[in-house]
């Protein structure tokens, strides 16, 4: 079932709070109502048609009349010039859905949803124009009850595989995309595997997708990473505890990853109930080891968290939310230190969300600026815009070895080495979806880019050494 919602049903909130940072300013755009009761509600943003537009995904359940039960929805909202326009469909399912996840699962250019409930993974799929029709799905069983989801391309063939968690089980199961479809690639063992905190992300830089995992309670809390070995998960994982200062394991609450620093790029880990001034690392990756880059205070924050490069520096922020006040915070680090060298925008509300509630993405203009969007667990999601004015990327730090030009671009983008080498490119959009992947040799190649979508990608740059820059393409 099918229903279109009005631009008239939304409340419009343009400006209705706002705070500055640096070059940025982060305003509350607007408010889309749902319901007066939510459960289990989640939200994303993905180009879905592949037309360089992105949109927002939400799946929530609204209690029926019946006691106990939900009937649960999929929304995708466009945001543009005419103002918002949502489409909703009901998935046939009355079990609590705990996860999903965006992906291209049938390789037709078109994204379609997984999400994951009991012991399954149902996938429906999109037909041209937005469709998603309940009748053209498929369902995966894992063989356990499955609470996290999150995508990647574990063989690298360019397809969109998936890896699922549970927290009981003390599994995940690795989902790897064939032209026949989807079969269950890896079983690996996994403690506490985290609700819903499960990432995919190269963590070492070598081209092959990793699988981080959060385990939130006990002696075993903290962070779990399996590294790829060309297609393969058989080693044990890396393990990194947070340690107070008294030697006890505190509880994590939610990871993010990026470069924080300008130091090249890590983990962001968090915990609700942390000691004072002990809730925050980020670590690093560095010669088959983790490095602790150090400590934050006041940065005890929900499971929701997020991360992002708001002002074009090259060093993403942080968003988080606030369990103390329920408001939502934007932070740029100079330095984890606990001595609070930090700069950081507080967005005020009475917010009050939990576990995947924030996502981010260039959703407001389409104009290479970062936004993000937040489903609370009152029946709202609501959108904060990127008005800052930044129209190029800086680079905060020279880099003698790369040089990329002109950015912004409109046609070609040169790429100039201080040496010759071999090196594997690959270019990503805001969602993660990768846009080109060739190899090159030389000193300096040119890539065209007059087919991309206007917008910021990531160049990631792999040789004898690695190399990661944003680009703007208009």
């Amino acid at each position: 079932m099918k229903k279109f919602i009005s631009v008239a049903s939304f409340i419009l909130l343009l400006a209705f709070s706002s705070a500055v940072f640096g070059q940025i300013s982060i305003t509350k755009y607007d408010s889309i109502y749902i319901a007066d009761y939510l459960t289990c509600s989640m939200v994303s943003i993905g180009d879905m048609e592949h037309d360089g537009q992105q949109e927002i995904v939400a799946i929530y359940g609204v209690q029926t009349s019946n006691p106990g039960i939900s009937n649960y929805y999929l929304r995708i909202s466009k945001v543009n010039a005419d103002g918002i326009s949502s489409m909703e469909y009901i998935l046939d399912c009355h079990s609590t859905i705990q996860n999903f996840v965006i992906l291209d699962a049938n390789n037709d250019n078109l994204e379609d949803i997984a999400y994951v409930f009991s012991d399954s993974v149902n996938i429906i799929f999109q037909n041209p124009g937005f469709d998603f029709n309940y009748n053209n799905h498929l369902t995966l069983f894992s063989g356990f009850s499955t609470d996290g989801i999150a995508k990647g391309d574990f063989n690298q063939d360019g397809k969109d595989d998936f890896v699922c968690s549970n927290w009981n089980s003390d599994h995940l199961t690795i989902f790897v995309q064939s032209d026949m479809g989807f079969y269950a690639y890896d079983n690996v063992s996994a403690i506490q595997a985290g609700y819903n905190q499960i990432k995919v992300w190269d963590v070492n830089s070598d081209g092959w997708d990793d699988i981080i995992f959060m385990a939130g309670q006990g002696l075993s809390s903290g962070i779990y990473v399996y590294l790829n070995n060309n297609g393969f998960f058989y080693t044990a994982p890396l393990y990194f505890p947070i340690l107070g200062s008294m030697g006890n394991t505190l509880i994590t609450s939610s990871v993010s990853f990026g470069d924080f620093l300008g130091t090249g790029k890590g983990l962001m880990i968090n915990s609700v109930y942390g000691q004072p001034n002990e809730n925050t690392r980020f670590i690093q990756y560095q010669n088959g080891n983790w490095v602790n880059m150090g400590l934050e205070n006041m940065l005890s924050c929900y499971p929701s968290a997020a991360s992002a490069d708001f002002d074009n520096n090259e060093r993403d922020e942080t968003v988080y939310l606030n369990p103390s006040s329920s408001n939502l915070r934007v932070l740029e680090f100079f330095t984890l230190s606990s001595n609070q060298s930090l700069n950081f925008t507080t967005i005020g509300g009475n917010y009050h969300a939990y576990d995947q509630m924030l996502s981010t993405g260039d959703i407001v203009g389409n104009d290479g600026k970062i936004d993000f969007v937040m489903i609370s667990d009152w029946g709202q999601i609501l959108i904060f815009a990127n008005a800052g004015t930044t129209t190029e990327v800086t680079e905060p730090k020279s880099d003698s070895k790369i040089t990329i030009y002109p950015n912004p671009s409109t046609d070609y983008l040169t790429v100039s080495f201080n040496q010759s080498g071999e090196y594997n490119v690959f270019i990503s959009d805001l969602s993660g979806r990768i846009v080109l992947e060739k190899k090159y040799s030389g000193q300096q190649f040119t890539i065209d880019v007059k087919s991309f979508h206007p917008g910021m990608y990531s160049l990631r740059i792999l040789g004898k050494e690695s190399f990661s820059k944003k680009f703007i393409v208009q």
